[in-house]
């Protein structure tokens, strides 16, 4: 599991190291860190060259150099430094020139100069920098990015400059480096997780550089493989579909007929043990013509799914959730039953899923603001109504409910996924096995994170880089599993 704490915490951290930071020895094991990442992935014949800029960050970057000019990981590298500010770092600069690293100023051919490399390594800007980047160094993030469409590899020391180290700024194009890579030095930072700004990233390596793990309480996570697979409510050998979660969905109405169908197929490819649908005679002949497992009617459920594919205008569907919404067991709220998480019982497990618009609905914010910061947006909501809340995205966050934060969940962001599972549809299906999970018995944040990892790797498989259909996600969800716990 990756955790992420706030930049100050880290830095409380890296003082509590004593001599290892007063010393300099921290900053070398940095050097060692990321000359490695270098060395390995540079090839044969390739160049560096570094966008250096002030401060620990810019220091970390030439001793680096320092390292990869002199062979001393692997064979001598030919690198470059491009100094944003020339008279900083005396005794790293020392190091650089006498290795062999060639040193410019950032001046009218830095475009060019940048563009040399098989490798940039971007060490301007640190934790203490401010979103956006500006003059000589918005003029580096360019060349950076020119030799990025050309083929050579971003890889950023720590952070990529002009990125919000909170993760909360949207930055916009030229305002800051775009990496392939990323080595957050000592632990991550909210910024390599961050909705607003993980994908600027690019992929992340971690190096604790022995300092083990910082005191402060964590702010954000993201799970790996291991933690989802070991999330997953597997059966044992005395289940029965009874034990293993009967999930009722009232979900489909006369104008949407196919949201009962996708939602029903992604709760069965999701592994629930049994589902009872309720719903108008259209959309039930639908659903069991495809999925004849399913029992019409009701009866004991351990969790429900309301609202997929229900408008709020049909006031006699919206009637029936209403009712079921009052009802004590875990529930989903999803589409046209959001509104309805004002009726849940004090204390009943609810899971709301809305997207930014819905969102921005709910709260009275405007939707730019959401998908500013779906974060804080889904906190608020969590905040109001007790609830745990999966904010659907690009980049999708759970927050955890108000008791599940007492518990010590922070929220989780799940960055996995296709923008081909932007097609109509989808969100019934991710509604399914959201409550799949739920009615296998998962606490709620347990159940958002692994659904909605489950839907999106579900969705880049299906895809392979091209559209896909909602109604093969569902059925796609079941090799989905089975790759996830093989």
């Amino acid at each position: 599991m990756l955790r992420a704490w706030q930049p100050e915490a880290v830095r409380e951290h890296e003082r509590a190291t004593g001599d290892l930071f007063t010393s300099g020895a921290l900053m070398q094991r940095a050097a060692d860190a990321v000359a490695g990442v270098v060395a390995d992935r540079v090839g044969e014949h390739g160049r560096v060259v570094a966008l250096v800029g002030a401060g620990d960050n810019g220091a970390d970057t030439l001793w680096a150099l320092e390292r990869l000019a002199s062979g001393r990981v692997g064979r001598p590298v030919p690198c470059t430094a491009l100094l944003l500010v020339e008279d900083d770092q005396r005794e790293a600069v020392g190091a650089a020139l006498r290795a062999g690293v060639e040193l410019a100023p950032v001046g009218a051919d830095t475009l060019e100069g940048v563009g040399a490399g098989d490798v940039v390594l971007d060490g301007m800007v640190g934790l203490g920098g401010r979103p956006g980047l500006g003059g000589r160094a918005a003029l580096l993030a360019e060349g950076a990015a020119a030799a990025r469409s050309r083929g050579a590899l971003v890889l950023a020391v720590d952070l990529p400059s002009g990125l919000d180290p909170l993760g909360r700024a949207v930055p916009t194009p030229g305002d800051h480096v775009g990496a392939d890579l990323t080595l957050a030095l000592v632990a991550p930072k909210p910024v390599h997780l961050a909705p607003a700004t993980t994908a600027a990233c690019g992929e992340l390596l971690v190096d604790a550089l022995g300092t083990g793990t910082p005191s402060a309480e964590h702010v954000l996570e993201s799970w790996q493989h291991d933690d989802l697979a070991a999330a997953y409510p597997v059966p044992g050998r005395t289940a029965h579909k009874y034990t293993r979660g009967v999930l009722g969905v009232a979900a489909g109405s006369d104008t949407y007929p196919g949201a009962a169908v996708l939602c029903c197929t992604g709760a069965l490819g999701a592994g629930t043990g049994m589902v009872r649908y309720l719903g108008p005679r259209r959309a039930q002949d639908l659903v069991l013509a495809s999925c004849p497992e399913v029992v019409p009617g009701e009866g004991r459920v351990q969790a429900w799914v309301l609202g997929p594919g229900c408008p709020e205008e049909d006031t006699d569907r919206q009637r029936g959730l209403a009712q079921l919404a009052r009802r004590p067991e875990p529930a989903v709220l999803d589409a046209g039953a959001l509104h309805c998480v004002a009726v849940r019982p004090a204390d009943a497990v609810t899971l709301l899923t809305p997207h930014a618009g819905e969102l921005a609905a709910m709260l009275g914010w405007r939707r730019e603001e959401v998908e500013a910061d779906p974060e804080g947006a889904g906190s608020e909501a969590s905040r109001r109504w007790d609830a745990t809340v999966l904010v659907k995205g690009a980049v999708s966050v759970v927050v955890p409910s108000v008791a599940e934060r007492r518990r010590g969940c922070v929220p989780v962001t799940v960055r996995e996924g296709t923008s081909w599972l932007a097609t109509a549809g989808t969100g019934d299906v991710l509604a399914g096995v959201l409550g799949a999970l739920l009615a296998a018995g998962l606490a709620a944040v347990d159940a958002a994170v692994l659904g909605a990892a489950l839907h999106a790797r579900a969705g880049a498989r299906l895809s392979g880089g091209g559209p896909i259909r909602a109604a093969e996600l569902g059925r796609a969800m079941t090799a989905e599993v089975r790759d996830l716990l093989g």
